[in-house]
């Protein structure tokens, strides 16, 4: 695995002189007709002070992290995230596309492959979600077609998901559940510009997401009722095809229409051949852990008030890195030795120690989240210098979801968790 990590750092550092960012053009929309489209497109963006918006819509910032609240059916979404977003979508989409040419000697085969692959799972993909696509498109001015192939690379090319990350989930002495996920990637590009986002959809449960500018998926996510989800890369598994629902779409699918861990398995086991993942999910009153990978499935349910996961899989046939095993023998054993006192502050304190915070094999912790999936309280830790240190090491930024979704609620208590001492 170290290997094939500074292999791949040495195979980019050669070829990425074959192709710079700068001198990538990103092809714009296609003129197409929808029946919003005229009425949007003559709604202004407003400023208000820190506060961009766009109808109902805004982004703002608090601490470093950037937000943007979205409302309304698929195609306003949509478009309210390509105005609102515009120049970061921009910036996203042509950072995949560099690292795909860099991947193809600098020429546009990788690009016409994926997009080819991306236009055959497009059938697999639920309508909501490709109309909301189309919203983006149409509000950043930015192909279709390229925002597709960017938000199917799950599938579509394998490669650019094989992350690390550490979970966790336990029940505290209230009894509620508070869930941990640290999201670990070689490359901080993939993750410097991401965002979170607060949904209120026309459709579903409310929910908020973490994801990169131009995407609907949810990298981390809770909705309203207390479901949260992140997914971890499964190694030692070669993926049979690649034409099925992009992992990224069923991730979104399941955080706005789950309302209990039951519903999750439901949905994932609608779309077969699974794709390669692992999933800590949790609820008001549980987790569970889902391994899935082609033709196989499993569930572990949380069963002694706390369950954790790495990169391997336990019931399924997997590969055990040694960091991998580390890292969940280290989660296992700090709460099981002190579930008793066990609060938010162990938690992030727990994230903070190694493996767990910065793998040996050159991944950095990308974000960090501490979820309450019973009061609805999360903690974000972003870096505010993702090149030097992980996220976790960060400050942890409070939010409620329900507070951001329908301005009822509390703030959390604390409102926020100090950065690492240096």
């Amino acid at each position: 695995m170290k290997t094939g990590c500074l292999f791949f750092a040495a195979f980019m550092l050669i070829f990425s002189a074959c192709v710079s960012k700068e001198s990538i053009v990103i092809p714009p929309a296609k003129p197409f007709d929808h029946p919003q489209l005229s009425n949007l497109a003559a709604q202004k963006i407003q400023a208000d002070g820190d506060t961009v918006a766009f109808g109902k819509n805004k982004k703002y910032t608090k601490s470093n992290i950037k937000v943007v609240y979205l409302e309304g059916n698929p195609f306003e979404m949509g478009y309210a995230h390509g105005k609102l977003l515009k120049n970061e979508i921009e910036e996203q989409t042509r950072i995949w596309i560099y690292y795909i040419k860099s991947r193809s000697l600098g020429t546009d085969f990788g690009i016409n492959l994926l997009m080819k692959r991306a236009g055959a799972v497009e059938e697999h993909i639920p309508a909501e979600y490709l109309e909301e696509l189309r919203g983006i498109s149409a509000g950043s001015n930015i192909d279709y077609d390229i925002l597709l192939m960017a938000n199917a690379l799950g599938t579509t090319a394998y490669s650019f998901s094989g992350y690390g990350c550490t979970s966790f989930a336990y029940k505290d002495k209230d009894s509620e559940i508070i869930r941990s996920r640290n999201l670990d990637h070689p490359i901080p590009d993939f993750f410097t510009e991401t965002v979170v986002y607060i949904i209120k959809p026309d459709s579903g449960f409310g929910f908020f997401s973490i994801n990169r500018p131009g995407e609907i998926s949810c990298i981390s996510c809770m909705n309203e009722m207390g479901i949260t989800i992140g997914d971890h890369g499964l190694y030692g598994y070669s993926q049979k095809t690649w034409n099925k629902i992009p992992p990224s779409f069923l991730r979104r699918k399941v955080i706005q229409y789950s309302k209990a861990i039951d519903d999750v398995e439901h949905l994932f086991k609608q779309y077969t051949p699974y794709s390669i993942k692992l999933y800590l999910v949790s609820s008001k009153s549980g987790a569970a852990v889902f391994e899935m990978a082609n033709d196989k499935f499993a569930r572990i349910d949380m069963e002694e008030n706390y369950l954790a996961l790495s990169n391997h899989a336990r019931v399924i046939n997997s590969t055990r890195l040694v960091d991998s095993l580390d890292r969940l023998n280290q989660a296992n054993e700090f709460l099981k030795r002190n579930l008793e006192p066990m609060d938010v502050k162990m938690a992030i304190d727990l994230n903070r120690t190694q493996p767990i915070s910065r793998s040996e094999y050159g991944n950095i912790n990308r974000h960090s989240v501490i979820f309450n999936s019973n009061d609805l309280n999360f903690w974000i830790a972003k870096p505010e210098e993702p090149q030097k240190a992980p996220a976790c090491y960060g400050t942890y930024t409070g939010f409620n979801l329900s507070k951001e979704l329908y301005g009822q609620g509390h703030d959390p208590d604390p409102p926020y968790f100090p950065a690492k001492d240096k």
